[in-house]
């Protein structure tokens, strides 16, 4: 049985190759759309930086809250603050307090993602409403303002830091002083929160707000 093979026949002038306008064409429509894929994943890179940083900050306020009533003492949620140190705006911890002994840290600190700071251009009532200096410093021997280190080293500026006490009913110490933390896209440079996602008026294109209630002491969390 012969096999019958199909013969394609090309028009005569007919080229079926690409043609340099053709591919230039080509390249341009994938790196047009590869721009906006590189925009929507650096966007969402940065989002999810802002909500894991508002998750650490929440938890550890918790954290705190609950191991104030749980263990009937005061326990705080500090905050290194233009101390000249890697961790200023952006590193939490919590210390508890124990009669005759003082403050002690419970909790290794914890740093903000890279890139996220806490806001210290605007009114962060976290930082103005600071007990200053830390109450009840008596451990043995006298506790220092704050009772504190930031990886061994001395928080040495009494005014650089920020924090605030919880009591054994859960409530903030000083019930009725605001206490807000914003979290932004940025860094710090000389005390003061530089964003690097503004909006047309110079404040945060993103942010992330963190209140805690005075009385409850319960964190309630809120984005643009």
């Amino acid at each position: 049985m012969n096999s019958v093979a199909a013969v394609v026949r090309v028009p005569k002038g007919f080229n079926a190759a690409f043609t340099l306008v053709e591919l230039l064409v080509v390249v341009a429509i994938i790196s047009t759309i590869s721009g906006f894929i590189v925009l929507e994943i650096g966007s969402y890179s940065h989002t999810t930086a802002l909500e894991a940083s508002g998750d650490l900050v929440t938890n550890l306020a918790a954290f705190a809250r609950q191991t104030a009533m749980t263990k009937d003492t005061m326990t705080a949620l500090v905050l290194p603050a233009n101390q000249g140190t890697s961790g200023d705006y952006r590193s939490f911890a919590v210390l508890q307090y124990t009669p005759g002994q003082g403050w002690s840290q419970i909790s290794r600190w914890q740093a903000l993602p890279a890139g996220i700071v806490v806001d210290s251009s605007t009114d962060c009532t976290f930082l103005t409403n600071s007990p200053n200096p830390f109450p009840n410093l008596d451990g043995p021997p006298p506790q220092s303002n704050p009772p504190f280190t930031y990886q061994g080293a001395a928080i040495t500026k009494v005014n650089g830091y920020a924090a605030r006490i919880f009591i054994p009913n859960g409530g903030l110490s000083d019930s009725v002083s605001p206490t807000q933390i914003r979290l932004v896209e940025g860094f710090v440079r000389g005390g003061k929160a530089i964003y690097t996602h503004s909006d047309a008026s110079g404040k945060p294109a993103n942010y992330f707000d963190i209140v805690l209630l005075g009385v409850t002491g319960l964190a309630k969390t809120s984005r643009p």
